[in-house]
């Protein structure tokens, strides 16, 4: 993986660690339930600039860019140190924007699943369109989507107008930091903003569902039981295709 460019970025934010050792600047508070659109605007033009954010979601924090910036994808490879087989998760502001991300054209089955289980827990995969980054798929040629129930994920998706990877904050093999303190601590130093909204509650992971198979798999269960999928699916729950993470 070739070494990411230097990208331009606002003033307020340092790209180099070494240049300070207080990052405090990199970190806005900000009130999960309460919309405050100077601060989101303000961390979308870092994702528009290619810059790394680390944000509030509905299930834990995530690490995330523009799903259209390969730079900034490596990045995030580089600094989780992430094989490159494992795929990365996407996140939608809605089912509009699945044009761009799939192959071919969404199901009526699939349009069913979404419009029962979107915005929510409930991961989709799909075929990858022509113009996912490879990264994302891992060479799997596949694409887990999900329109998350967070209002401000939503707006911020729909302030960048593009589509945002979405990883957990940790070092590939090792579990997703929940505690915001820690996340500063340890991640200020290699990311260009950290929208702190303090302790999220605890949330399962979101459930993985194939529909790239007939009938649809289901990989992983989590936030959505696989007894409420039940009428979607006739196999039994298979292996963790590892989307999230």
């Amino acid at each position: 993986m070739r070494p990411f460019p230097k990208i331009p970025l606002p003033e307020t934010v340092i790209l180099s660690p070494e240049a300070s050792h207080d990052f405090s600047h990199r970190v806005v508070r900000i009130d999960l339930h309460s919309r405050e659109p100077a601060k989101l605007k303000m961390a979308a033009q870092i994702i528009q600039k290619g810059g790394l954010l680390i944000f509030p979601t509905d299930t834990i924090y995530g690490l995330g860019c523009s799903a259209f910036h390969e730079p900034s994808l490596e990045r995030i490879f580089s600094i989780k140190g992430r094989p490159a087989s494992k795929p990365l998760p996407t996140l939608v502001s809605g089912p509009s924007q699945l044009a761009d991300l799939i192959a071919g054209q969404i199901s009526d089955l699939a349009k069913e699943i979404i419009q029962e289980f979107w915005p929510g827990g409930l991961t989709l995969v799909f075929p990858a369109g022509e113009k996912v980054p490879a990264m994302i798929s891992g060479g799997s040629g596949t694409i887990g989507l999900r329109m998350p129930n967070c209002q401000l994920v939503l707006d911020l998706i729909d302030l960048v107008q593009l589509p945002l990877v979405a990883t957990s904050v940790n070092r590939s093999g090792q579990p997703g930091l929940r505690d915001i303190n820690k996340i500063i601590a340890e991640w200020a130093p290699f990311v260009d903003l950290i929208l702190d909204a303090g302790p999220l509650p605890d949330s399962p992971a979101s459930t993985v569902l194939d529909l790239t198979t007939q009938p649809p798999k289901l990989l992983r269960e989590g936030a959505v039981s696989a007894q409420r999928l039940s009428r979607y699916l006739k196999s039994e729950p298979g292996a963790d295709r590892k989307t999230t993470g």
